[in-house]
């Protein structure tokens, strides 16, 4: 066995608890039976250094050590045989390759990347199949010459882009603890530098946009000094404002007085091009002059008008999210033309816990994909999420008026006259009121009606909620009424789930059997949806996927094509791979295309559930549909 396997199994053996084969075999990306073969293997290297593994039905494996002092200097021997720290996982592996690579100036041969990283071939190439996927999300790709190996190829602007939004998120796995402290000594040289030129022109600007931008201007730095250098064509240069030139002429001029050296004129404009990509825009009384251009309030206007079309939710008359995404667009479209990806560190937790507002910024963007002819990236989209999700938190501020019958025993002329008191004391909470006495409320058409108010017991099934009240409305009753209207603003999560769309125990080897699938189901159950139920779920894959983490999928129809609100949950007898993460549990929605829906709320416990770590574990081990229902009741108790 190699010294790296060898580490890496003692790396997650323990003293204290158990630990499986087949958990082992998932965070080593190779099969439980060969994790089985190798840990007899290792055994008996480790009875002859003080140790040994006991493997235990039903618990796993735990590591035994008989003689401590033996055991170490094996530790010892096996810890000093390499330089570098060995990546475990496969996911560790990409990120030490992409550092290294991007890195590289020269090619790098296979069989030494091997040796690296203690990895057979196969391996490595399967991880290097993520890291080409990586480099194209920058235009870059992995140039292979027979005889030399791979290097990285591409612009000096998408190089840069991508080491520096790289290393946002990692921090170095090939550097020494030196070298680290002179990166974060060159960092803060960096910040106090643009810290000093923001203040004296008044530039204002994020903290993650901050962070982001140091980031950038040391990638620069150290590509200059290596005498690489980023032309800068015509089409950069228009994009460029006046302010922006001279700001960056200020910070360049500080950089090589700070750090000693000449940087071309070129970089100039790199420099201010990120100032522009990146600066925080306000209305305000310092910005007297911003005048937002026809161009951007159409862009704004036809996002809305696509949210409308796709989601039937209006915002046209929210003039605080038109004005917020024409602010947002000025600088967005500079990074559009530059290819500039923005740096989003909240993105998981604006897709799991602003899922709607997510799912409405995913096709509102989808029409400046169609503007700029590229696609716009999950960071990109979670900032505009973002200000959707304000938006919806202020119209649920706005009281949802409601439609009622008041039902009447004593006749219609008896009703009107509580119609009009209802209208007198609840005016801010009804839309429209009919009226009807107990014979004729059979032929009532429901289908925008909320409330049924009665004076007379109803001993037929109606598809909404009824209130029983006296023909006198006293002053207990006034109140008990304010009660309903409030607490009935919503439905439970449970009325939208048919039990015979409840699926469990299926089995399936891709997303594309398992969303026909359920497809075929809903038609059984709901005859009435569209013939592209299918085209409109995989419509909507291919915006953006929508596999949430946590083992979960949430398929949905790219638009609102359905009459009814309806679910659709699977949970498979094994995990599939959907895009890029494993996924079991499938929770496939469809929102009514009415108007008078609450999708906040249907979003809102949707989030709670698939976000509890617990409530996902017990449901795929237990697969009860009752489990399921105790679940939601207890995330709406809460809520």
């Amino acid at each position: 066995m190699k010294d790296y396997r060898e580490r890496n199994y003692l790396n997650f053996l323990s003293e204290d608890e158990y630990i499986s084969s087949e958990d082992i075999a998932l965070k080593l990306d190779i099969s439980g039976r060969t994790v089985r073969n190798e840990l007899k293997e290792l055994n008996k290297v480790l009875e002859m250094h003080g140790a040994k593994i006991v493997t235990k039905t039903k618990c796993g494996n735990i590591l035994i050590v008989d003689n401590r002092e033996v055991y170490q200097d094996y530790l010892s021997e096996i810890n000093n045989k390499t330089s570098h720290k060995i990546p475990k996982t496969s996911q560790e592996r990409v990120e030490f390759l992409m550092e290294y690579l991007l890195q590289s100036y020269s090619y790098v041969k296979i069989e030494n990347l091997c040796n690296l990283l203690y990895v057979s071939k196969t391996s490595l190439s399967l991880d290097l199949k993520k890291v080409r996927e990586q480099l194209q999300v920058y235009n870059l790709k992995l140039n292979t010459k027979p005889n030399h190996g791979i290097k990285v190829e591409g612009s000096e602007f998408d190089l840069r882009l991508c080491m520096a939004n790289y290393a946002m998120d990692n921090t170095g796995v090939l550097q020494s603890d030196l070298e680290k402290s002179k990166r974060i000594e060159c960092l803060k040289m960096i910040a106090d530098i643009l810290t000093s030129s923001f203040e004296d022109e008044k530039y204002l600007i994020s903290d993650t946009a901050f962070q982001n931008l140091i980031i950038h201007i040391y990638t620069a730095l150290k590509r200059v000094q290596d005498s690489n250098y980023v032309p800068i064509n015509h089409q950069i240069k228009e994009l460029v404002k006046e302010k922006n030139l001279n700001l960056a002429r200020d910070i360049f001029e500080k950089l090589e007085s700070s750090f000693n050296i000449v940087i071309p004129d070129d970089e100039v404009y790199y420099i201010a091009i990120h100032l522009a990509a990146k600066e925080t825009i306000y209305e305000s009384k310092s910005n007297k002059n911003m005048v937002i251009s026809e161009e951007i309030n159409n862009i704004v206007l036809n996002m809305l008008k696509e949210v409308n079309e796709t989601y039937k939710i209006k915002f046209f008359d929210d003039l605080e999210l038109r004005m917020l995404l024409a602010l947002h667009l000025i600088p967005f479209q500079v990074r559009m033309e530059c290819s500039m990806i923005a740096h989003n560190p909240i993105i998981k937790d604006i897709k799991t816990r602003a899922t709607l507002a997510y799912n409405i910024a995913v096709s509102a963007c989808n029409v400046l994909e169609k503007i700029y002819k590229k696609p716009v990236s999950d960071s990109e989209i979670g900032y505009f999420a973002l200000h959707f999700n304000l938006a919806l938190e202020r119209k649920k501020k706005i009281i949802n008026k409601k439609n009622i019958v008041i039902v009447c025993s004593s006749g219609r002329g008896t009703a009107k006259l509580l119609a009009y008191r209802f209208q007198e004391e609840f005016d801010k909470y009804l839309n429209k009121v009919i009226t009807t006495d107990i014979l004729n409320l059979r032929n009532i058409d429901f289908k925008n009606i909320d409330y049924v108010i009665t004076t007379v017991p109803i001993d037929f099934q109606i598809p909404v909620p009824i209130l029983e009240i006296t023909c006198f409305l006293e002053d207990l009753e006034l109140e008990t009424i304010k009660d309903f209207f409030k607490k009935n603003n919503n439905q439970s999560l449970l009325d939208f789930l048919d039990p015979e769309l409840y699926i469990t125990d299926v089995d399936f080897s891709s997303k594309e059997e398992v969303i026909n699938y359920m497809v075929k189901q809903i038609k059984q159950v709901k005859p009435r949806v569209p013939d592209n139920f299918y085209e409109a779920i995989m419509k909507r894959e291919k915006l953006s996927p929508t596999e949430f983490g946590n083992m979960v999928a949430l398929p949905h129809p790219y638009k609102v094509i359905t009459e009814d609100t309806f679910i659709c949950l699977v949970i498979l007898k094994k995990p599939i791979v959907w895009n890029k993460k494993k996924v079991q549990l499938i929770y496939l929605m469809s929102v009514t295309n009415q108007e008078n829906r609450d999708l906040q709320y249907i979003y809102k416990v949707t989030s709670k559930l698939f976000t509890n770590k617990k409530y996902i574990k017990d449901l795929i081990q237990n697969k009860d549909y009752n489990m399921f229902c105790s679940i939601i009741k207890e995330i709406e108790k809460n809520i």
